[in-house]
């Protein structure tokens, strides 16, 4: 109950996010450990700058009016 306090009259939806290219992501893990994970998504690859936007303006918009109370996994389809 108090979450749904903070969160006021309109329920939230939160994103996990998968491993996402960034220079963070680059200087911490080697090449190898990068393409390692990028071999364990669905995909082929970790997620961009902008696939994480595309996903924080999706749950943003009308659009994702219906998403109350879930946690939507951005991550490529990590396995």
């Amino acid at each position: 109950m108090e979450a749904q306090a903070r969160a006021g009259p309109h329920p939230r939806s939160r994103g996990s996010l998968g491993p996402t290219d960034t220079d963070m992501l680059r200087t911490g893990a080697s090449p190898e450990a990068v393409a390692g994970v990028a071999h364990m998504t669905a995909l082929g690859r970790v997620g961009t700058p902008a696939d994480i936007a595309a996903v924080v303006a999706l749950l943003l918009s009308p659009d994702a009016a219906w998403l109350t109370g879930q946690n939507l996994v951005a991550d490529g389809g990590l396995v």
